[in-house]
This record gives C-alpha cells, structure tokens and sequence, in this order.
C-alpha cells in the first residue's frame, strides 16, 4: 500500500455522503445522467448504511479520497475523488479487493472509459465479454476478469507435483498434522478443519498480494497428499523456506 493511505470499511457517519460525492465528481461528463445528483445521494446514503461491509474507503490524512464496492468476487465500484488520481489510491484499493478475494474478481467499466482500462489491464486484468449499451447509461460496456498467475503454476520433479494452496486442500492438511510433526513447527497448528480453512484464506490472500508462495506437494501417481512448501517474505532481504512432510511419508527423501 502507499504510504499515508489508510483502507477502512465504509461505517462511520458521514462515509456515504462522502462516497456519493466521490461518485458524483468523478463520473465521466459525456454519460447519460440516469439520476439527479439528490437522487443519486439517497441511493448511496440506503445502500451503504445497509451493506457496510462490502464498502470500503480510502483515507489520506483522515479525509475519504477514494472508495470501493466488492460483493463476492465482483468490484461493483471503484472511484478516487479527482485531484487525489495517480497517487496509488486505485491501487491500494484494488489491492484490498484482491486480498479479499484472491482466487478470482470481476468488474464491468464502459468500453470508451480509456483511462480506467488501461488501469485494469496493467494490474492483470483482461476483457472476456464486450456489449452493446443497453444499460441505463446507453453506453457500450466491457467486462474484465482477473485471476492470479500462481493458480496455474506446476512444480513437478520424477515423482512429485507441487501446486498452489487451496481451500479444498484444508482437511488433508488437517489430518496431517498429528502432535509428532507440531513438536517441529514454530506455528500452533489449527483446532478444526474451518480453522484450517480460514487460516489458508489468510495465506491465499498473502499469495495474491506477492509476499508469499504456499504450496501442496503431492505424489504424482496417485495423487497422495504428503505435506506442505512455502516461501515467505518474498522481495525481502531475508526470504524464509519452509517444507514439513507429513509423518507417514518422511525418511522417504520427498523433503529433499
């Protein structure tokens, strides 16, 4: 994140009208106006005071300078008040959206906004569905979809394959870790397997912003799960390499 940008959930009063003003300034002058400024106010001032979590805003110096909306795996807004643009703001909120959901994200923007493709098109996103115009603002739209590089990675050696973390791999993991293999981990291991779960969302989320690689190694034939590979703190001066096997496949070399 840039320095001096702080992201924080939209809650506070104050925040939506601080959003619609944001929306209000930044909207491209040429585009159909579907609503009135008030009515686009009252429809902001519902909309976050009820989904407060989806909503988020960043600050600068304790003043609202950009916004977003993400439901799911879709980025329903993302605006940065004009004057504030090119200062890392977008960024640091697409970066939020991506640690939020890190194994896919979607959004639409309309096909003559240059400025904001070029933007989604230098962060990994790419075009997958182009239309008409038959929206409220009568303006030919594009949809973009993101998905990390790491979800395609494949490391293979003669008998090993070595894939990025998922959360379908939380219960093999789980049931690999017995108290043996703990008395060597400088981690507690977790108490279920939704911990597990969402303890690999956190990891997931590290793999999507580039800190971290964390992967499952497997047998090729077969496909048995036999433990776990990381590499953390990437970029740093002092990157850390990790491997555990689980107890049931060690002394047989995998590790090496």
């Amino acid at each position: 994140m840039a320095e001096g940008i702080e992201i924080r959930e939209a809650e506070r009063p104050g925040d939506a009208l601080d959003i619609a003003e944001i929306h209000l300034a930044a909207r491209m002058p040429y585009l159909h106006r579907a609503h009135t400024d008030d009515e686009t106010r009252d429809w902001f001032a519902r909309m976050v005071g009820g989904r407060s979590a989806a909503w988020w805003v960043a600050l600068v110096e304790n003043q609202i300078v950009g916004y977003m909306l993400i439901d799911g795996e879709n980025l329903d807004h993302l605006y940065v008040r004009p004057g504030w643009q090119r200062r890392g703001i977008g960024l640091s909120l697409l970066n939020k959206a991506k640690a939020m959901s890190p194994q896919r994200l979607e959004l639409w923007t309309f096909q003559s906004n240059s400025n904001a493709r070029l933007f989604y098109e230098t962060q990994g996103f790419r075009a997958v569905e182009h239309t008409d115009g038959r929206n409220e603002e009568n303006e030919p739209d594009v949809k973009y979809e993101w998905k990390p590089v790491y979800l395609d990675m494949v490391i293979s050696t003669s008998r090993l394959e070595l894939r990025p973390l998922t959360p379908e791999d939380a219960a093999e993991i789980f049931a690999a870790i017995t108290p043996e293999l703990t008395r060597f981990m400088a981690w507690e291991p977790s108490v279920s397997v939704a911990a597990m779960a969402g303890s690999q969302s956190h990891q997931i989320s590290a793999m999507a912003a580039g800190s971290d690689l964390h992967l499952v190694i497997r047998l090729k034939d077969g496909r048995e799960f036999l433990g776990r590979a990381g590499l953390h703190a990437i970029g740093s001066a002092e990157p850390e390499l990790g491997i555990w096997i689980k107890e049931t496949a060690q002394s047989r070399g995998y590790g090496r």
